[in-house]
């Protein structure tokens, strides 16, 4: 289910009296002064893993990580060239999906051992309050392209923070971010950023929601079936994994309803 656009109302952040956008699925976005707001459904979703998020055990002294504070690259942007545009819309991911997960553009890049790497799309990683807690790259450079991507998180924050969706009982486990936003547009879902996830965090979304779901990348099968086998016996329902020829962002909306459709 895609979110269209409604109407346009007064900003009570800024004052501007129409800047700000009032979308169906309830989020809202100030073209003035920027402020997102979110849909009541996602902080509803949000607050279930908010409220556990503390059970989660922390090995020696990496809770540290988790007070890190995140900045975004000092030239990020909203506005995103034409290649980074193309790449997003090879994928049929929409303006306001955009908007709403506040995609940006980093011209300069940022050093990674050693080299500027860059430019960047950059995806940041919002929490319910607006908290920053770090934000991934897609690299663009045609000079480096290695690595593809460049990640910066809160190792056990991340994910619990990024869940979105509707509020279903299944929840889809993917690899990246863009196939995350496809994916939840028809039922919950999280990008593990790679193809691991601890089985103390898959027993904390256990707890939020009845069946997991593992739809990773053609070359990742023997990966999902071992995270297959440890959720099958955390979630309630059990867990089903999700093979295709191509990773979940290749697919449109109603091919992944199909896809994801257990009932």
């Amino acid at each position: 289910m895609t979110s269209e656009f409604l109407h346009h109302e007064a900003c009570d952040s800024c004052g501007s009296s129409d800047g700000r956008a009032v979308f169906s699925d309830g989020h809202k976005w100030c073209f003035v002064c920027e402020k997102f707001t979110f849909p009541t459904g996602g902080v509803e979703l949000l607050s279930i893993t908010d409220s556990l998020i503390d059970s989660l055990p922390h090995r020696g002294n990496n809770n540290k990580k988790n007070d890190r504070v995140f900045t975004l690259p000092d030239d990020y942007t909203h506005t995103i060239p034409s290649e980074g545009l193309d790449w997003l819309l090879k994928y049929e991911i929409e303006f306001h999906e955009i908007l709403k997960k506040r995609i940006g553009w980093s011209q300069t890049g940022v050093m990674v051992k050693g080299k500027m790497i860059g430019p960047l799309l950059v995806m940041p990683f919002f929490d319910a309050n607006g908290v920053l807690h770090g934000w991934q790259g897609r690299n663009f450079s045609k000079t480096e392209p290695k690595p593809k991507y460049i990640t910066h998180k809160a190792p056990d924050r991340f994910q619990m923070y990024y869940c979105i969706g509707a509020g279903t009982k299944s929840l889809v486990f993917v690899e990246d971010i863009i196939s995350a936003m496809k994916v939840s547009r028809v039922v919950d879902c999280t990008p593990l950023l790679g193809n691991r996830i601890s089985k103390p965090k898959l027993a904390l979304f256990a707890q939020g929601w009845n069946t997991g779901v593992f739809w990773l990348d053609p070359d990742m099968q023997t990966k999902q079936l071992n995270l297959h086998r440890i959720a099958e016996m955390l979630f309630p329902n059990g867990a089903f994994m999700v093979s295709t020829l191509h990773d979940p962002k290749a697919y449109s909306t109603e091919e992944i309803r199909k896809t994801v459709d257990f009932s």
